[in-house]
């Protein structure tokens, strides 16, 4: 058990510089991906629920729905991002099918969104209404 575990943490010494690579390029394109106004709407949305979230007090369970609600919905957001900008650099605009990816592409999204606000308004919107009342 200990040589595996010292084998382990060796491998892992060994590829800190893939690692280091790996985060450098994603934290550059997150930087990259924050200068889009509909990454930062979304951001800025984020921050508000994560603030709701703890000024309401509700259950932990609650805020990790919403947590990976979030996730989810920043993450297809990106994709979203990364899908237009691939489209736009490879492809004429005027094209038929070029449109037709970008709107499913933003479809998914907005998807997304109209569950975000639904599950939002179930789990937030009681607790806000019954925090007001208490001042």
């Amino acid at each position: 058990m200990k040589k595996t575990f010292l084998i382990t943490i060796l491998i892992i010494m060994i590829n800190l510089e893939e690692w280091k690579f790996t985060f450098e390029c994603a934290f550059r394109g997150l930087a990259t991906a924050f200068k889009e106004n509909t990454i930062r709407v979304f951001l800025f949305i984020s921050l508000l629920v994560v603030f709701l979230m703890f000024w309401l007090e509700i259950p932990v369970i609650q805020k990790v729905i919403l947590l990976a609600l979030i996730g989810v919905t920043l993450s297809l957001e990106l994709l979203n991002s990364q899908i237009e900008r691939i489209l736009d650099h490879f492809c004429p605009k005027d094209d038929a099918n070029v449109r037709a990816i970008k709107d499913i592409s933003a479809g998914a999204v907005l998807l997304i969104v109209v569950v975000d606000v639904i599950i939002g308004l179930v789990i937030l919107l009681p607790e806000f209404l019954n925090k007001i009342q208490l001042w």
